[in-house]
C-alpha cells in the first residue's frame, strides 16, 4: 500500500515515472565488514566528487542505493571498480526496473 492505496491500483504511468528517476542507479552492498551509512557517504562523495550528480540511500539489510544523476556518472562509477570503503569491498550491480523496494 501506498498512502492508503493499493500498489496494483496506481496507473501505469505512476510505475513508469519511478523507474525512469531510478534508471541510472546502482545497488551496492559492503563485503567485509559493516561500514556506517556517514562514513560510506563521505568517503564516495570524496571518490566520486568529480563524477558528477548521485545521492546513496539506504535500503535493508545493508543494501544502498546509489543514484546517479546520467548513464556517464553510473558507468564512470563502474568502470573505475572496484571501489574500498574503510577497508570493506563495495560490490556493485546495476539497478534493475523489478528490483523490489
Amino acid at each position: 500500500m501506498v498512502d492508503g492505496e493499493c500498489v496494483a491500483d496506481l496507473p501505469q504511468e505512476v510505475f513508469e515515472a519511478g523507474a525512469k528517476e531510478w534508471e541510472f542507479a546502482l545497488i551496492g552492498i559492503c563485503v567485509g565488514k559493516k561500514v556506517p551509512f556517514k562514513a560510506l557517504q563521505a568517503v564516495l562523495n570524496r571518490k566520486w566528487a568529480k563524477t558528477g550528480m548521485f545521492s546513496i540511500h539506504t535500503a535493508e539489510n545493508g543494501i544502498y542505493v546509489f543514484k546517479c544523476a546520467s548513464r556517464e556518472v553510473r558507468d564512470w562509477i563502474l568502470d573505475n571498480s572496484p571501489w574500498d570503503v574503510w577497508g570493506a569491498h563495495l560490490a556493485l550491480r546495476l539497478w534493475e526496473r523489478d528490483t523490489p523496494p
